[in-house]
């Protein structure tokens, strides 16, 4: 019968893996920490232990550290047959649960750990390459599950993560370094967009008809809103220029990055182009027709002056 050579190497990265994890929780978290069930696989490792609460970022990098640091120094590791008694007696961590003979196999690795096994381990710590911890939850009141990669699987992950951070970032537009710059950007503008909705539901067309004023032989009216969706205020517009007579409005809202207007009239004689062109030098600009036109004000223009010279042609 062969024996697949690739296999139990991968086997064997896993399980010293799960040694020098077990000894490294313990270390970082407290001795009160002791295996309740492990799974070793070619492509991973599971180990549960006990333990109170959940382990924070900080701590799954601590143990990553002391596990790794352990793989780094690459010490030998030692297998040997003793008595149970003495096996015990030396301080090599037996499982409850699990039986043994008379005689047991201990593995070591000098100075971190030192446990009763009888399966397959890599001769020294630094063939197992890197440990890399890749999921933690709860499986059972008190008793938390780690899973865990070694060697050529934890290669395969990094290059997952890595491609994966090259993919957002093309999507995104910017480098690996600007992904979370980014993304807190896209927050804050769907955070805005959420805003914007909520206020747009309030908006209706009493919060503009009572702004109403008398200038000239025209019904004037003036707003300015934050975070408006300019079609509804183009919607407002129509209703004005339906219900009231010689009706001219004039509605901004400011969306962040812009200042949008839409100006609007149902007095077949005004051009309000015309009175655009007025208001060019105060960053106001917009297109459409003699009786609705659309646009953008410069950011920090004037809205006080821009209403003033309307009201000056209007009189």
């Amino acid at each position: 019968m062969s024996v697949d050579s690739n296999r139990k190497q991968s086997i064997a990265r896993h399980h010293t893996a799960t040694h020098i994890l077990h000894s490294a929780l313990r270390k970082v978290l407290g001795e009160h920490v002791a295996q309740a069930g492990s799974l070793v696989e070619p492509s991973r490792l599971r180990f549960d232990f006990s333990h109170y609460s959940s382990l924070t970022l900080e701590d799954i990098a601590k143990v990553e550290d002391e596990a790794n640091e352990i793989v780094f120094r690459n010490l030998e590791v030692i297998k040997t047959l003793l008595p149970k008694n003495e096996a015990l007696k030396s301080g090599a961590l037996a499982f409850f649960g699990d039986k043994y003979g008379d005689i047991v196999r201990i593995v070591e690795i000098p100075g971190f750990s030192k446990e009763f096994c009888g399966g397959t381990h890599v001769n020294r710590t630094g063939d197992i390459g890197i440990i890399k911890i890749v999921d933690e939850r709860a499986v059972a009141s008190g008793v938390r599950r780690i899973e865990a990669v070694a060697g050529k699987s934890a290669l395969s992950e990094f290059r997952k993560y890595y491609e994966t951070m090259e993919l957002v970032s093309s999507k995104l537009g910017t480098g690996v370094d600007g992904i979370l710059t980014k993304i807190d950007l896209l927050i804050k503008k769907v955070k805005e967009l959420e805003k914007s909705k909520t206020i747009t539901r309030s908006i209706s067309f009493k919060d503009i008809s009572d702004g109403i004023e008398n200038v000239g032989n025209y019904k004037f009216i003036f707003k300015s809103f934050e975070n408006i969706d300019i079609g509804v205020l183009g919607g407002l517009v129509d209703e004005a220029r339906e219900n009231v007579d010689n009706v001219v409005v004039f509605l901004a809202t400011d969306n962040g990055e812009l200042v949008n207007f839409v100006f609007g009239t149902n007095v077949k004689d005004l051009n309000l182009q015309n009175i655009i062109k007025s208001l060019v030098s105060l960053g106001v600009k917009g297109g459409g027709r003699q009786d609705f036109v659309r646009g953008a004000i410069s950011k920090g223009s004037d809205l006080t002056k821009i209403k003033d010279i309307i009201v000056s042609i209007l009189s």
